[in-house]
């Protein structure tokens, strides 16, 4: 009863659903400019095929990492290759995608469209060649093969950043931004590019480089920045240019800067210097109508507004209020694609959830049990990590501690899992030597470790699992940043107990 009055109160506050027909959409070939084309153009549900084949050398396999910078996931699955060195892999679309799968160490580019199908050849070297009735074959020929060197120089933007404020290193960034926006408009003519794959090499250089300009607060280790003056970059992309939403991947780390490292969900706190606090609607709203001068919220936000991890926390604590916000929210949405997303994640959140699931049966899942095989009958809590991860290392090396504690701690065991690709032999051995000594550390393979990515759905690392004695799964969000020390993880840890308690005395798990 209470979850049916919350969702009335939603529905009631975000008012009817628009129809889903008509929208701030584009033409399939000028996506950028005709924000008064009909959804049906733009926004149509179908699936899209890459069949593919590779000569030579089998890989170690083929992992597509489903960055989704609409609703902030990543859903990375992992692909086989056929005997004879063929593979398909199809795609469940809301709107077209310009994208990559990792063949081994090869990023070879796709666009898949509903109802489409493109055709690749690889060779043993990494060069693709796509068939003629392939969409945008120059682009993706271009892209894979050539990778044209269109973002920031690194060393260049290290270095603006330690010797200037961020106003100063913004403007900077933007003249960067528009060298490069330039540079791929002159390599889309002397390619010979169509207008729509002119436009989205423009929007992937804009995607890529206005996200780099972001990377001044991890660069300095400043506090956030409100000076909305200063995200000038940004106004390179065009507030309400559904090609952004093409690049799925350059979207997914687009947005979170947007949100995270500006003034957009942080206000400062009147009366405290340097303090910062979550921003209201009508901060953020105010924030991004400076950055993009504009009177109703730009795509960048009402993208930050359907982002569902925002709400999962908030959910637990204050369910109506969350609900209420969310309605809020979507009588500002713009785009009746995102309005009805954002219903639909309501929804989702008053759906209640298992607190332990069985992992499907598969290669993956005996994988991932002969690892942990022979700490059956306890809590195991796995650690995805690398040695090259920043806050992998951050979140090992500030837990020691607290996992000298649980190592003493009966019925409960720690592994840490990483790779050979990303923790390098000698990299690895040095690390764990001098700060996991003594503890469980397996290095697998790239091909083991790439279904397990797929199988717990995660990209990001540090990532976290916890296995229950009888092998299941909890469904809980961990990370060892989290607790300050053994007393927080105990309470956290019986609360996920008591939760498998009630569930199993209800008769509920699957």
């Amino acid at each position: 009863m209470r979850q049916a009055l919350l969702a009335a109160a939603f529905f009631a506050l975000s008012g009817a659903q628009d129809a889903i027909k008509a929208t701030n959409s584009c033409d399939a070939n000028n996506v950028a400019t005709n924000a008064t084309a009909t959804d049906s153009v733009f926004f149509r549900s179908g699936t899209g095929v890459l069949q593919g084949r590779v000569e030579g050398e089998q890989p170690d396999g083929i992992i597509y990492y489903g960055y989704n910078g609409v609703t902030h996931e990543s859903r990375p699955k992992a692909y086989s290759v056929n005997a004879d060195g063929t593979f398909t892999i199809t795609f469940n679309l809301d709107y077209p995608i310009l994208d990559y799968i990792m063949v081994g160490d090869n990023a070879i580019y796709f666009y898949a469209s509903p109802g489409d199908t493109t055709h690749v050849a690889i060779d043993s070297t990494g060069h693709a060649r796509y068939s003629d009735s392939s969409r945008h074959r120059r682009l993706l020929e271009l892209l894979t093969n050539n990778a044209p060197k269109l973002r920031i120089n690194k060393k260049q933007l290290i270095a603006k950043a330690q010797k200037s404020d961020f106003g100063e290193f913004a403007a900077w960034a933007a003249t960067q931004v528009d060298s490069l926006a330039e540079a791929a408009d002159s390599i889309a003519a002397s390619q010979r590019l169509s207008t729509e794959e002119a436009k989205l090499l423009r929007t992937l250089t804009l995607a890529d480089n206005c996200t780099d300009c972001y990377d001044y607060k991890y660069i300095r280790k400043s506090n956030f920045n409100m000076a909305t003056a200063d995200y000038a970059f940004m106004r390179r992309l065009q507030p309400y240019d559904l090609s952004c939403l093409m690049v799925p991947s350059r979207l997914y780390f687009l947005v979170n800067r947007y949100k995270y490292c500006g003034p957009i969900f942080w206000m400062a706190t009147p009366g405290k210097k340097d303090s910062y606090k979550n921003a209201t609607d009508s901060a953020a709203m105010a924030a991004d109508r400076a950055i993009f001068g504009i009177d109703k919220p730009s795509l960048f936000l009402q993208l930050a507004w359907t982002d569902i991890h925002s709400y999962m926390e908030d959910y637990e604590e204050e369910p109506q209020k969350t609900l209420e916000k969310m309605a809020r929210r979507a009588k500002l949405i713009t785009v009746p694609y995102l309005r009805q997303l954002l219903e639909e994640q309501a929804a989702l959140l008053q759906k209640p959830k298992a607190a332990t699931y069985e992992l499907p049966a598969g290669s993956a899942t005996d994988i991932f049990n002969a690892l942990i095989a022979k700490h059956r009958g306890k809590f195991v809590l796995v650690d995805f990590w690398s040695t090259g991860c920043g806050p992998c290392r951050q979140s090992i090396e500030r837990s020691h501690a607290l996992r000298d504690s649980l190592a003493k701690a009966e019925g409960f065991e720690l592994v840490f899992i990483t790779n050979e690709r990303e923790s390098p032999l000698k990299a690895y051995n040095d690390y764990t030597t001098k700060h996991l000594q003594g503890e469980e550390c397996l290095r697998i393979t790239n091909a083991d470790y790439g279904q397990l990515m797929a199988l717990f759905g995660f990209t990001g690392i540090p990532h976290n699992e916890l296995v229950t004695p009888d092998g299941r799964i909890a469904t809980t969000d961990i990370d060892l940043r989290q607790f300050k020390d053994i007393k927080a993880f105990r309470k956290w840890l019986d609360k996920i107990k008591n939760a498998i308690g009630t569930e199993k005395a209800q008769g509920k798990q699957d």
